[in-house]
């Protein structure tokens, strides 16, 4: 696909099918990614969502980890709440929900 020249240069009105047929309704939010010159660029369109989810992907397990982090310390009962807070980058309100 990606060597395809028809997916590199698609009228809009095909990729809106194509979209729409597949239910992918996330290929219409990174439609303008792969816009250029009155042409889409399906390849372009399809690299963004797939970075789009690696990012999201990449920020949900680094939250958790924060948030285990942040359990592991209130196990501990070392630090204050305030300097979990510090550490972890968490909200001090939600270091404060995460105390059992």
């Amino acid at each position: 696909m990606a060597n395809d020249p028809a997916y590199q240069a698609m009228e809009p009105d095909t990729y809106d099918v194509i979209a729409a047929y597949t239910k992918t309704t996330e290929l219409m939010q990174v439609k303008k990614y792969g816009e250029r010159e009155g042409k889409v660029d399906m390849c372009r369109a399809i690299t963004e969502l797939i970075e789009r989810g690696r990012r999201e992907g990449m920020e949900c397990g680094v939250e958790q980890g924060c948030i285990n982090a942040a359990r592991r310390m209130l196990i501990d009962g070392e630090l204050s709440l305030e300097k979990i807070a510090e550490y972890t980058a968490l909200p001090l309100e939600e270091v404060r929900k995460l105390r059992i």
